[in-house]
C-alpha cells in the first residue's frame, strides 16, 4: 500500500536521472507550477529517502562499473525496477546479517500492524460520532493520520536498511546480476558510450527485461550527440534488435541542434571581437530603390 511510489529524479547530492529527457518533455507538456507540484509530491511519498535512494544507485553503478559499463550508460538503468525488486532480497539478510534482518522484520511488522488497525478505527470513530459527538470523528481522523505517518516512516527506514545492505554486498540485486550476465555474452566488446548504451539494451532484451529495454531505448532518443545515437543504432543492428524510426529521427534532430549551436557560437565569437559590428542586412537588388539595376534602367530611359 505504501510501496512502489518511486520515480526517476535528480537530487542535489547525486545525479540519478538519464540525460535530458523525460522531465524536460513533461515540462513542455504542462505548466511549470503543476510540474513542480508533482515533483514535490513524489519527493515526499517515495519509500526511500534521498540518501537511501542514492546509496541504492551507487550499489547498482558500482556493480555495473566493475564489469566495464562506463560513462553515461550507467544512467540508463531503470532504477524503479531496483526499488520494486529490492524487498525480495530481505530473506537473504537472515543468513548474511541476522541483526539487520531482525530490524527489518520488526519495521515490517509494525508497519503492517498500523495499517491493519486503520480500517476498524475509522469505522469505530464514525459509529461513535453518530451516537455521541462529531468530535469523536476528528479524534479518530487524528489517530488514523498518526498511524499512517508512523507506518510510512517505518517503511522508509526499512527500504533504507535494504539499500544500505545492497551497498555493503549483504544482499544481491537480481536485476543487476541478470544484466551483468547478459553483458558478458556480448561480442564485440563495446568501446564508446553509444555502444555501451546499446549493449545494455541488448542485455535487457536477452534476459527478458523488456520494460527495462524499452525504457533505455526511449531515453536513448534524448541523447544530444549525433555520434552517440549512430553508435547506438549501429550496435543494435549487430544483434538484430529492431531500431524504431523515432531513433533515426532523433539523429536528425540532434544534427540540427548541433549545427544551430555551432552557428550561434560562431556568430557570438565574431560579435565579441573588438570593433566588430553586426553584419548589414541583405537587400534585394531587384526591389530596393537606388540599386544598380534600377539605376541602369533609369539611364537607359
Amino acid at each position: 500500500m505504501l510501496l512502489h511510489f518511486s520515480r526517476f529524479i535528480d537530487s542535489k547530492r547525486h545525479v540519478v536521472m538519464p540525460p535530458a529527457g523525460r522531465f524536460q518533455r513533461a515540462k513542455d507538456r504542462r505548466p511549470r507550477w503543476i510540474f513542480n507540484l508533482h515533483r514535490s509530491r513524489e519527493l515526499h511519498v517515495w519509500p526511500f529517502t534521498i540518501a537511501g535512494r542514492s546509496i541504492l544507485i551507487d550499489a547498482m553503478q558500482r556493480s555495473l562499473g566493475a564489469n566495464g559499463v562506463r560513462g553515461i550508460a550507467l544512467m540508463f538503468f531503470r532504477v524503479r525496477t531496483l526499488e520494486e525488486t529490492l524487498p525480495f532480497g530481505a530473506i537473504q539478510l537472515s543468513q548474511t546479517a541476522p541483526v539487520q534482518y531482525q530490524e527489518h522484520d520488526r519495521l515490517k511488522s509494525e508497519t503492517e500492524l498500523r495499517i491493519a488497525v486503520v480500517p476498524p478505527l475509522v469505522v469505530i470513530s464514525i459509529v461513535l460520532s453518530v451516537r455521541f459527538s462529531w468530535l469523536l470523528t476528528i479524534l479518530g481522523a487524528i489517530a488514523v493520520g498518526a498511524l499512517l505517518v508512523q507506518a510510512f516512516k517505518n517503511t522508509r527506514q526499512r527500504y533504507d536498511l535494504l539499500a544500505n545492505a545492497a551497498y555493503l554486498n549483504l544482499i544481491d540485486l537480481p536485476v543487476v546480476d541478470a544484466t551483468i550476465s547478459g553483458l558478458s555474452d556480448l561480442e564485440p566488446r563495446p568501446s564508446t558510450d553509444g555502444h555501451w548504451i546499446a549493449a545494455l539494451i541488448a542485455a535487457f532484451d536477452r534476459r527478458g527485461l523488456y520494460d527495462e529495454s524499452d525504457f533505455a531505448l526511449g531515453e536513448a532518443q534524448t541523447l544530444d550527440s549525433p555520434q552517440d545515437l549512430l553508435d547506438v543504432i549501429d550496435y543494435l543492428r549487430k544483434y538484430d534488435i529492431d531500431v524504431p524510426a523515432s531513433l533515426h529521427a532523433a539523429v536528425e534532430r540532434a544534427r540540427e541542434d548541433e549545427h544551430r549551436d555551432v552557428t550561434r557560437e560562431l556568430i557570438d565569437s565574431v560579435l565579441a571581437e573588438p570593433g566588430s559590428s553586426p553584419p548589414p542586412p541583405i537587400r534585394n537588388s531587384r526591389t530596393e530603390p537606388g540599386s544598380s539595376e534600377n539605376e541602369g534602367s533609369t539611364n537607359d530611359e
